[in-house]
This record gives C-alpha cells, structure tokens and sequence, in this order.
C-alpha cells in the first residue's frame, strides 16, 4: 500500500516547533498536527493537516478526549502486511512514521494545584497513549526538544533515522511514561506509592571491583549538582567508587556551604574538600586565598590524601593547579613530591590549567558550574535493603546562630569559621562522628560505633599529621554519654566545642566543661546528625 511520509505533531513545548516541521517539509513529508501546534504552524506560514480532519471529530468532554482515536492508535501501531493494509483501506487509517509528543509536567501541576480538580485536568492521557502507540509500531518517537535536532540531523543525513538510535527513542519514550505514570500513582496514593525509574546515562569502568563489569550510572533526579550534570573534561571512564566518592564530596560541599550562607548573611567563603574513597581526610575555608585554602586543605591530612579526590566551590587558577599537582615540602616527609591526585572537581578552570592538570592523561577532571552556589535539591534519601529500599527525608539541617545555645561567651570570627566547619565535617561522618579544626583548617575526623573511639582515633590522627599540641575546637554529631570523650578533648587542647543536646549525663558534661573553660555549643536534641547508616 503505498503512503507518503506523515509526521504527528502534538506538543506542550512549542519553542521552534515550526522549524522542525519547516525541516520535515523540506525532506518531503507531510504535517498533521494537534489543533493547539497546528496553530502555531499556520502562524508561521506552514502547511498542516488539523487532527481533526483524519479523526472526524473536535476534541469532546472538555478535551478529555481527542487523540485517543482509532484512527489514530492504527496510524501508530499498523504493521506492513496486507491484513493490516486491509483494515488501513476499509476505515481511512493514514500511517504516521513519526511523532513529536511531549507530556505537560505533571509534577509542576502538582506543585501549582490547589485542589485535586487541578491535578486531574492536568494529566496527560492522550500525550502518554500516543507515545505508547507509537513505540508499539516501533515509529521514529521523539519526546524532547534536544531529540528533534537529534532525529532531523540523522533524516537530513541518510534519509532515516539508524534502528540504534530509535530504540534509545522507543526505551526513553517508554521510562518517560513509566515516570509519568509513577508520579500520578504517588500523588493519588498520598505517600504509599514511591519508587523512581532510572535512565542509564554513564557508562563505568568497573564497578566497586574490576570483575564486576556491566556497571553503570543510572540518571534519576535531576537538580543542579546530578552527577551527570558534570562534564569530564579529561580521564578514564569514571568508576563505580569514583562516582560514589565524588557525591560524597557534593554532599559535604553543600554542608560547609551551607552552614556559613545560613550565619554569614549569605555569604560563603572559599571552601576545599579532599577526600579518600569519599571519607573526607581533609578541608578547610577561607575568605580570600585560594593558594591559602587548597594548602589547607591537602595539609590536613597529607599521608592519607595522596592518590585522593578534591572539589571545591571556586575557580581553579594556574597557581591551585599547581599547589594541587605537587608540594617540595611533601618530598621531603613522604618521598613523593606529587599528590597523585585521582579526581577534580570544581565550578571553572583558568585557561590551559584543564591541561596542566591532566598532564599524565588519567586524572579526572570534572566540571560544574554549580559548585559556586550549591545546595540541597531532593525531598528524600533512599537506601537499598533487602526486599526494598527504605525512605527518609533528606538531612538537611543547618546550624541557626539563633537556635545555638552556648554555655559561655560564643564564638566569633575564626573561631566560629573553624566551629562550622567542624560542625559540617562531623554531620557528614559515619556512626558515631567527631571532626576537630584549627583556624578554618580541618586536623581530623573519624566515626565509630563509639564517640570514645571516635576521639581517640581523632586525636591520633592530629598528632600523626603532625599538627602538634594547639587549641582546637571539635563537633560531635551525637551527644556524649560519658566524660570519657570530653576527658580526651580536655587533655589534648580543646578550647570549643558542638554537639547536639541530650543523654541523661548531660548536666555532667556541661560542668565537666565549664570547670576547664571550655565553651560549649548546643543545638536542639532532634538534630543530631547521624548519617549514612
């Protein structure tokens, strides 16, 4: 049965859609399109077929229904073969070889709404059964704005469209309505519905080990900071623990930022994270010296970053690539003058320190934008376990200077600078979290089932670094059940410290504290800041 090229056109976002059809024309195929994108094609002096002349019918019950026609379901899921052929002739059945059909947002209607009239009315049916239809037939289906240059490139090039790229069409198409879907079951069963459909987006080395192969980075929520949201400029194919270790860091980054824009009137000082297989090992802030902070930094815990992962929330310049690549003095202790470092993470790069940096071709440099202003984007967490993930809501608390209560004269300037810091190190810890710091400079952290341990190992780590016997302030994530840890942070220099109230011993510890002078900072007993159990 013969046919000419038919293109269905029905779409939400009308931006440039009459170029897209203006190109299909060109390429001599025809244009039928939903009344609302048959509007804006005529305006632009466009030929278009009205749906309504294949259907024979004007959109009904408050258009409800339009596009969920016979007519054109067969136009989108007819095989070529002759019964088909049959029925196309007997009922005036066209053939569409392809659509462009996007779904209006339905969480955006959902934010909107005031009522459940509002969701409803604006739940794409027809959108979603178009879609459908036309992945069945196995047509050229195009859902978005970027994959209409995608398809129209590929036609104007070779006449079609290669059967690669349309099942990535077809299975994006179909994890599009499964999403769609998904989001409508969640809002009508008011929290007892949940789940999220990923897009595989990143192809990975390995997973955790090298034999485990097929591993890979599945796009589901998206927001500023989404790990496919940062371009590698440079380096091997990510890991599964490189992917892991740079979130990490995200999430610690947005922490310290977070906690000055919420004491400092919004402003934030020039922050370095380093890190080991994501266990920050060190960081440090500062308002004015990238040479001073990226030092800091790598200083915190020289030993152990070696071979590690950096981020940061400004620039790097030709002077931090450098301080990044090597030190004399770290020679000198540790007979390697290069850190070695795996990954870089960071919001811009001066001109030509991408290449300085990936001089030796394997580092990893990852950019975004983003990382200038980060901050918390998702309502929720999701762990696996087994038999299916457990939910909460995303720990997001920030320390409020007018919720701290302090046992003595609070803390400014430096010192309170330092204080945060701390405060954001040890909220991003394993079980049992302490951090203690230095003049904006993290000394160390460490969690373990006990705080005893915890401080023990913190201590340790300080002396090891070779950061000597000097005043510190430390933050605990949990409140101390005995004196045992308060003794150890007493003994080894504590001038400060953060923790959230509670435990029947707490009067003990305030006067275990006050007796050595030691200012204490108490945030609200809910917000302790136990993480990543």
């Amino acid at each position: 049965m013969l046919r000419t090229k038919l293109a269905l056109l029905s779409v939400s976002d009308k931006t440039d859609i009459h170029i897209f059809a203006e190109r299909l024309i060109r390429l001599g195929w025809n244009i039928v399109a939903s009344p609302g994108t048959a509007k804006v094609l005529r305006r632009n002096n466009i030929p278009v077929t009205s749906l309504e002349e294949i259907t024979g019918i004007s959109p009904i019950l408050g258009h409800r229904v339009f596009s969920e026609h016979i007519k054109i379901a067969g136009a989108l899921v007819a095989e070529d073969n002759e019964e088909h052929d049959q029925d196309r002739s007997r009922y005036d059945i066209p053939w569409f070889d392809l659509i462009c059909v996007d779904l209006y947002p339905l969480s955006q209607a959902v934010a909107k709404a005031t009522s459940e009239a509002d969701v409803i009315e604006s739940t794409d049916i027809g959108g979603v059964t178009l879609m459908r239809n036309a992945v069945k037939g196995r047509r050229i289906v195009v859902t978005d704005f970027p994959d209409r240059q995608l398809v129209i490139d590929r036609l104007e090039l070779k006449g079609d469209v290669p059967v690669d790229v349309k099942r990535k069409l077809w299975y994006k198409a179909e994890a599009l309505c499964a999403d769609y879907c998904l989001q409508s079951a969640k809002y009508i069963g008011r929290d007892t519905v949940d789940g999220f459909i990923g897009l595989r987006t990143i192809d990975l080395r390995y997973g955790e080990n090298p034999y485990q192969s097929n591993a890979a980075y599945y796009q589901t929520f998206d927001d500023p900071l989404s790990l496919h949201r940062f371009e590698e400029l440079f380096g091997d194919s990510p890991s599964f623990v490189n992917m892991t270790s740079l979130s990490s860091l995200i999430d610690v980054l947005v922490r310290i930022s977070l906690a000055f824009r919420n004491t400092c009137g919004g402003h934030m000082p020039l922050i370095a994270v380093g890190a080991k297989h994501g266990i920050v090992v060190g960081a440090a802030v500062d308002w004015q010296s990238e040479e001073t902070v990226l030092r800091k930094m790598l200083w915190s815990n020289p030993k152990v970053i070696w071979g590690g992962e950096v981020i940061t929330n400004f620039e790097i310049s030709d002077v931090g690539a450098k301080i990044l690549l090597s030190d004399d003095r770290r020679e000198e202790l540790f007979g390697s003058v290069n850190w070695m470092l795996d990954i870089i993470g960071a919001p811009g790069y001066e001109e030509g320190v991408k290449e300085l940096l990936n001089k030796k071709g394997k580092r990893k440099i990852f950019l975004n934008p983003a990382l200038k202003d980060p901050g918390f984007q998702l309502k929720y967490v999701y762990r696996y376990v087994r038999g299916g993930f457990l939910r909460q809501p995303i720990a997001d608390f920030v320390p409020d200077l007018n919720e701290i209560e302090w046992t003595s004269e609070p803390l400014t300037g430096t010192e309170l600078d330092t204080l945060f810091l701390a405060w954001a190190i040890a909220w991003s810890t394993h079980m049992n979290g302490i951090a203690i710091a230095r003049e904006r400079q993290l000394l160390a952290c460490d969690g373990q089932p006990s705080s005893v341990g915890a401080a023990q190992s913190c201590i340790m780590k300080m002396k090891d670094a070779g950061h000597g016997d000097q005043k510190f302030v430390f933050a605990a994530n949990a409140f101390l059940p005995f004196t045992d840890c308060a003794q150890i942070f007493a003994e080894n220099g504590a001038l400060a410290g953060l923790l959230p109230k509670g435990g029947v011993r707490e009067k003990e510890i305030r006067r275990f504290f006050s007796e050595r002078d030691i200012t204490l900072a108490f945030v609200p007993e809910k917000f302790r800041g136990f993480a990543h159990h």
